[in-house]
């Protein structure tokens, strides 16, 4: 098994408990609210050893066990505590310390074919370093979705999931609103939440949940089919879907995926190709990069990865001079101002210190300056992890995957997850408000 395959595997859903038996299928007439337990007020049941779940509510989260401290499973509570529900006494959290997470709430309802579902639901996140309670103030960005499956099924990163784009407020009650058109006989809604960085308190607070049901408008148009894809440059040929995003990489895209690491490189799709709002061209988007397609001056066609690092971090380190250069081996990319030879700065596996990183090792393996672009600085210590900035990409040292033996279930060293990349397209992504279904 391949380490982009155990990437693919790791990242699936772990549902955490079966969905109840549906209540008969409610009538719309009325727009009341059908969910049960809305308020969270109406007692809980454990789920684990030491999480909680209010009733009629199931509890999800998405495994990143490529390390300890990024894509661990939350704690789930639910609380009393003053001022964190939104109504009421209770609310329903989940949360962890020194660690991300990716994961949240569902619940299922039978449901009348054909109505219009409309789901909302109150939520506070929170993301900070220091010792401070749910309401801040916050020293990172704490991510939050609500989302429809129309069909009722209940994998929250299945390709039906009708999804809000990321809500990065923080500190402050935000209400989430989704709305779809029922497709079968049940809907199932999600909450979701995930923060950035894994600082000392990371979690997020719902309340005051509603799911209600409407007639289609009269005259209203049949739900639409899926996009039509022509016209879009570059699908034809191979195609590959991802089943953990419901994202397809086709054509030339595929092959560029391919041949620049695929997603041990660039993380897995998180959209189709699109005509990007930001940009007068076609791109696809990744959760560690954006693809463009482009024209040269000659007109041929050609994909470009778009140099997310630049446009994140727009400074570069002073350049230094190859006197400087490390003990070791390395790779030096001199100051150049028109950027044809470099920025200044080394690619080595030693920091100057004499730490080991195995940067050089990872930039050559996966193409160099063309999938990379150029050092933007020497490596620094962020957060107590060893990063460094390119263009296009931050490599990220993690010393705890830099250990003997193999991921459970695979022949797949751990240590080939000692280098891993930040993951600047979903950063990107959710600085700029881009809503990504």
């Amino acid at each position: 098994m391949s380490r982009g395959t155990v990437l693919r595997f790791l990242v699936l859903a772990a549902l955490l408990a079966s969905v109840a038996a549906l209540p008969a299928s409610p009538a719309f007439a009325d727009g009341g609210n059908v969910l049960a337990n809305p308020s969270f007020e109406m007692g809980m049941h454990r789920t684990s050893l030491s999480s909680w779940v209010s009733d009629g509510w199931n509890p999800w989260f998405i495994h990143g066990a490529v390390s300890p401290s990024l894509g661990r499973e939350p704690e789930f509570a639910v609380r009393n505590r003053p001022k964190e529900a939104h109504n009421g006494t209770w609310s329903m959290a989940w949360f962890n310390s020194y660690g991300t997470h990716n994961g949240g709430i569902y619940q299922t309802v039978a449901a009348p074919k054909g109505a219009v579902a409309t789901f909302s639901l109150w939520m506070v996140g929170h993301s900070s370093k220091n010792d401070t309670d749910i309401f801040g103030p916050s020293t990172s960005v704490y991510q939050k979705w609500v989302g429809i499956d129309p069909y009722g099924g209940t994998n929250p990163q299945g390709p039906n999931v009708i999804w809000t784009g990321p809500e990065v407020t923080t500190d402050k009650w935000v209400q989430m609103v989704v709305t779809a058109t029922v497709q079968g006989d049940a809907v199932t809604v999600f909450a979701r939440g995930e923060p950035f960085f894994p600082v000392k308190n990371n979690a997020v607070v719902v309340d005051d949940a509603s799911l209600t049901f409407s007639a289609a408008p009269a005259g209203a148009a049949p739900p639409a089919p899926p996009a039509d894809t022509a016209g879009i440059p570059g699908l034809e040929g191979d195609q590959t879907t991802f089943v953990e995003t419901g994202h397809t990489v086709a054509g030339t895209w595929l092959d560029w995926f391919n041949n620049h690491g695929g997603a041990d490189v660039l993380g897995l799709p998180r959209s189709d190709v699109i005509k990007d709002p930001l940009q007068k061209w076609y791109s696809q988007y990744f959760q560690r990069a954006v693809l463009d397609w482009k024209t040269n001056p000659d007109g041929a066609p050609v994909i470009e990865r778009r140099l997310l690092g630049d446009l994140l971090y727009p400074d570069n380190d002073p350049p230094l001079t190859e006197d400087q250069a490390p003990a070791d081996d390395y790779e030096f990319f001199p100051f150049d101002k028109d950027k044809k030879t470099g920025l200044g700065h080394f690619v080595a596996n030693y920091t100057a210190d004499g730490q080991w990183t195995g940067f050089l090792d990872f930039f050559r393996h996966y193409g160099g300056v063309e999938t990379f672009g150029y050092p933007k600085e020497e490596p620094k210590l962020r957060a107590g992890v060893w990063t460094q900035r390119f263009q296009a990409a931050t490599f990220e040292y993690h010393p705890e995957n830099d250990i003997d033996g193999f991921v459970p279930g695979t022949e797949v060293p751990y240590r080939d997850f000692a280098v891993m990349l930040d993951l600047l397209g979903d950063r990107y992504a959710a600085a700029n408000k881009i809503d990504l279904k």
